[in-house]
């Protein structure tokens, strides 16, 4: 395995991968007051998707499914 340190040639991975947040905390977290609304919002605007992992809670995951289907992947953060 290799490990480059540079920037990323986005453009040339979204033509063979899927680019996916997978680490964003939402309202449903006590550490965030971000709605998912607000997120979905930005992920759709860069072309990523996300993993809300909130903590203890499929909420944001949930939320975000029904604003936007297919946008947001599974995720959480037990605590």
């Amino acid at each position: 395995m290799r490990v480059y340190f540079q920037k990323p040639q986005i453009d040339q991975l979204r033509k063979d991968f899927m680019l996916v947040d997978m680490h964003f905390h939402s309202k449903f977290s006590a550490d965030s007051s971000t709605p998912v609304e607000a997120i979905i919002k930005r992920c759709q605007e860069l072309g990523v998707h996300v993993a809300p992992t909130d903590h203890n809670s499929f909420g944001g995951v949930l939320a975000a499914e029904k604003i936007a289907p297919g946008v947001g992947k599974p995720g959480n953060q037990i605590c």
